[in-house]
């Protein structure tokens, strides 16, 4: 099994990117039903099959539900519109917060103030960030360059590989764009760079 091969505490950095259909979502939904305490944020509502607890498309509601419930829980979060404004408030209020793990699905945004801090110093607190998205070279470097876990899927814009190279290496950059679907890049810092087998999701 591949969480028994790589392990990613939950209250970790972890980036999944690659292009459409290159197998991000799988591996993502294969890790966020392993959490105890899970905020799934979807802009794009393409998650309602999840098997979340509760579902909002309010930021409030989902402060609220957090606030009430010290136990599991995996909340859906749809918003209706995303906003900078209720983005930035919402994690605010999950730092006040301790021991959950924070999807955020194609969220290309340069990070907002609290998204930052959450991201910086959520760790300590036991608070997780998954930031999973098409486009590495729309990404803000302080997204790259905190995370702790990379997955990198299939890749073909030069711009995209060259971001990534960035952060793992140039070596790996003829090899982004030959990726079959369901195969991927995995790189942790310590660890150097392992490749997987489509297979092995």
């Amino acid at each position: 099994m591949l969480d028994q091969v790589i392990s990613i505490k939950s209250n970790e950095r972890v980036v999944i990117c690659g292009k459409t259909g290159s197998g991000k979502s799988v591996l993502m939904r294969k890790y966020c039903r392993m959490y105890a305490r899970v905020i799934f944020i979807d802009p794009k509502h393409e998650n309602g099959d999840l098997p979340y607890t509760f579902q909002a498309h309010d930021h409030k509601k989902v402060i609220e539900e957090v606030a009430k419930n010290q136990d599991i829980f995996f909340i859906l979060y749809q918003p209706i519109q995303f906003k900078d404004e209720d983005f930035n408030e919402l994690c605010a209020q999950l730092f006040k917060y301790k021991d959950m793990t924070i999807f955020l699905d194609e969220i290309l945004l340069k990070p907002v103030d609290w998204h930052r801090t959450l991201i910086r110093m959520g760790r300590r607190k036991g608070i997780g960030m998954w930031h999973i998205f098409q486009r590495p070279h729309f990404v803000d470097n302080f997204v790259l360059s905190e995370a702790e876990h990379y997955f990198v899927f299939k890749l073909l814009l030069k711009s995209d590989k060259d971001k990534i190279a960035g952060v793992i290496g140039e070596e790996i950059i003829p090899e982004l764009e030959n990726l079959e679907q369901y195969q991927f890049v995995y790189y942790k810092p310590q660890k150097g760079i392992m490749r997987f087998k489509p297979l092995e999701i």
